[in-house]
């Protein structure tokens, strides 16, 4: 488990892995872009993002974007 921060106007690497994992927005906004298209994303949002599913969190709002990320099984 770990916390992520994303600057204002910041975005996370398009990337994919072999595990899952969850993500809590602890604070801000922006958008969860993967291969099924973009999601808003906002304080409060739990995230469930499945193996190899390419993603990318981008910060839109006025803020940190700060999410808790939870990998519960590493292969």
């Amino acid at each position: 488990m770990r916390i992520m921060k994303i600057e204002k106007g910041g975005y996370s690497p398009y990337h994919e892995h072999v595990w899952e994992h969850e993500n809590y927005i602890l604070k801000g906004e922006g958008f969860l872009r993967t291969e099924k298209g973009k999601n808003s994303v906002k304080k409060g949002d739990i995230i469930y993002i499945p193996p190899n599913e390419l993603h990318s969190y981008v910060n839109t709002g006025n803020e940190d974007l700060e999410l808790i990320c939870v990998i519960p099984l590493m292969l």
